[in-house]
């Protein structure tokens, strides 16, 4: 046990003081925020699965023992609840403190609970489940159903279809549940079980879901499921040890070892204890293959671990400098969420400034359903960047994504010269509410899909404009379509608002017009590239808008795709109207007739008319013998030009409308329509220059 000398209890307690005053002086202009803390306490139903089916699905009983883990995490704040379900839900235990119940009884509560009967309704139990916690709610408590089941829905027939009944829990139920804020945990025990139901009954409440591969390995699951839902301090196991400073009030710890070996824990007293020999200040549960010990007042020092153990272990510690994290158990593909981080001493926020430097905060992302490299890593920063708010609050942030669908581990850490804390989140990474897919006409997909997400840095003007990312364009036409598939939860939206929007090169911007359908998979929206009339690349996003039923505003984007326009068809004439058409079956009227035959109209009647003057002149003045006139040559070749225009010339006769005609002519000169009265005027001042040779009739 920590020995209790008054001189070191006495620096322990001016320490903690200098570093409370420092804290208040220095963030006295700072923005005292204060992140979202866990509720200090839990309400928790344990639905335990007694139909038949789990004789052949848990085969080992592991769900007895991992629910007696389960209560290995509940403290003296917490309640609990016990309710079995076949074909019917049974209240085993009502909802009591858990620190006024012997342990032991409840344990073997759990264990009377015995598999029977051919009929497993999970509807029944989760309805009977979500009942208890409605009936007494507490303001500083989470609500929690943690269901053991194998996910078969298999009803009395008697009590509806299984198809119906699951429809009702899925879409009645569980919404109901989650907007009274009671998220449902899922555990499942082998691969004959249900996962597929048992994930989306855990998704709809924002709940996790955990299964193994191998029945040996649930008490993981277990352990999964109190760090999400107590988010204690948490102390990394390092080379099997772990190493406690003075402010560490109380200890657990969580370790796992081979299958029926033994634990050894050595204090730094290098005193030894074990599950059969240990202090009456020690807890000991021992499991099949793991060891949960917590103690009051541990010694403070190196605790040393030795037996068949894994490196999976860790210590949850009670203390007054605890580190406090935010970050959500649910988050979706492609989002840009941040990871928010700040030590508190009780209740009161620490900002120290002056310590950025010394302190420095961390975190990393691992899947937890697969074994795989830790997909982020970095370290928090309190300058006003990559996602932290107000440089110099004390709350430490970075952005962080994540790019896959899966189950996932986030663990921060805050180190300083003295002292380590840490956390870890189990969280799920969902489906994107919405995908865009570009499809060639006539084609197949392009097999590109482009989530629903806040834009990459990369994908933004220096002014926070979108842009098209770096990515390949996709090339094709107008009748390229445009493919919007919506998930089952973006369908239950109301007031849905779903658009797809292209940014040209030039920055103008052009609406899809979307058409909704129906298919196998859903409901999906497609509009054409027929909207785009200009050659080049357009950066392409798809919007939804949505209110849940809770009341939220939703609304989220697709990471802008590429696409190149690479030709544009040549839009046909508009049909006829009926006036049009109408006015096809008239009599054509010309609009205006060419110049040139009103020109040679003209010229012909005037040449006619020179001619008849000159003959009757000639006629009166000549006393020659012969009484035949020939014209000069000139005039003779002049009128047969004028008569051969005349006969290739298509003039159509009508009611018309002169107007100038000012084309040029083949020669270069410009024609001027006149009158056929001016014209003769002037050709009437002119004489002829020669005369008949004399002796021609």
């Amino acid at each position: 046990m920590r020995s209790s000398s008054s001189l070191s209890r006495f620096l322990a307690q001016l320490s903690v003081c200098v570093v409370v005053v420092c804290a208040l002086a220095s963030s006295a202009g700072a923005d005292q925020r204060e992140l979202a803390q866990a509720r200090p306490a839990v309400d928790a139903v344990l639905l335990l699965d007694a139909s038949g089916s789990m004789l052949k699905t848990d085969t080992q009983m592991l769900r007895y023992d991992g629910a007696k883990l389960f209560l290995q995490f509940l403290g003296k704040d917490d309640r609990l609840a016990i309710v079995s379900f076949a074909d019917k839900a049974k209240v085993v235990s009502d909802l009591k403190e858990f620190s006024k119940e012997p342990r032991e009884g409840v344990v073997q509560t759990i264990q009377s609970i015995k598999p029977e009967g051919q009929y497993s309704d999970l509807l029944e139990g989760i309805r009977a489940a979500g009942k208890i916690l409605e009936a007494s709610p507490r303001n500083d408590a989470d609500r929690i159903i943690v269901l053991l089941s194998d996910g078969k829905m298999e009803p009395n027939p008697q009590s509806g279809a299984a198809s119906a009944r699951t429809l009702e829990l899925v879409n009645i139920v569980l919404p109901d549940l989650k907007a009274k804020e009671i998220k449902v945990h899922s555990l499942a025990f082998s691969d004959q079980a249900d996962k597929m139901l048992l994930s989306e009954i855990s998704a709809v409440t924002d709940g996790l879901s955990f299964y193994t591969s191998t029945s040996d390995d649930v008490h993981k699951s277990f352990a999964n499921l109190f760090l999400a839902v107590k988010r204690p301090q948490v102390l990394q196991m390092r080379s099997k040890s772990f190493t406690l400073d003075e402010d560490v009030d109380e200890a657990t710890f969580y370790i796992t070892r081979d299958e029926g070996s033994k634990l050894t824990l050595v204090s730094p007293k290098n005193e030894e204890m074990t599950a059969e020999k240990k202090p009456d200040w020690v807890t000991w549960f021992a499991g099949k293959n793991f060891d949960v010990i917590t103690m009051r007042e541990p010694d403070i020092g190196e605790w040393q671990v030795q037996g068949g153990v894994s490196t999976e272990g860790f210590a949850t510690v009670l203390t007054d400098v605890r580190l406090v994290t935010d970050w959500p158990v649910v988050v979706r593909v492609g989002e840009k969420s941040v990871v928010q981080a700040r030590l508190y001493d009780g209740s009161k926020p620490i900002s120290l400034p002056q310590m950025s430097g010394v302190i420095q905060y961390a975190f990393q992302v691992v899947p937890t359903d697969r074994v795989a490299a830790p997909v982020a890593k970095d370290f928090l920063n309190d300058e006003g960047r990559d996602g932290d708010r107000v440089a110099g609050d004390g709350i430490f942030s970075r952005f962080c994504t994540i790019s896959e669908p899966g189950e996932y581990k986030l663990s921060i850490v805050a180190r300083g010269p003295t002292f380590e804390r840490s956390q870890q989140v189990p969280f799920r990474v969902r489906p994107p509410l919405l995908t865009l897919e570009m499809i060639p006409g006539g084609g197949q997909a392009s097999h590109e899909h482009h989530d629903a997400a806040a834009h990459d840095e990369a994908t933004k003007s220096d002014h926070g404009e979108a842009k098209p990312d770096s990515t390949k364009a996709i090339q094709g036409d107008q009748d390229l379509v445009f493919r919007v598939d919506l998930s089952k939860e973006a369908l239950g939206l109301r007031s849905l608002e779903v658009s797809v929007e292209a940014l040209s090169r030039d920055r103008r911007k052009t609406v899809i017009p979307l058409k909704r359908s129906s298919g196998d998979e859903g409901a999906f929206y497609e509009g054409t590239a027929e909207e785009l009339s200009q050659i080049g690349i357009y950066s392409i996003t798809a919007t939804l808008k949505g209110v849940s039923k809770k009341g939220q505003e939703i609304e989220t984007e697709t990471t802008p795709a590429r696409f190149e326009l690479m030709s544009v068809k040549k839009k046909s004439a508009a049909p006829p109207t009926p006036a049009q058409k109408d006015e096809a079956h008239e009599p054509k009227r010309s609009e205006g007739l060419p110049m040139l035959p009103i020109a040679l109209i003209s010229g012909s009647s005037i040449l006619a008319m020179i001619v008849g003057v000159i003959l009757t002149k000639r006629s009166k003045s000549s006393t020659a013998s012969s009484n035949q006139y020939n014209p000069p040559k000139q005039m003779l070749d002049a009128i047969s030009s004028l008569e051969q225009k005349i006969a290739s010339s298509d003039i159509k006769v009508g009611d018309v409308e002169l107007e100038t005609d000012r084309d040029a002519e083949p020669n270069g000169s410009s024609a001027e329509a006149s009158s056929p009265g001016q014209e003769l005027q002037e050709e009437e001042k002119k004489e002829p220059t020669e005369t008949p040779p004399s002796g021609e009739v």
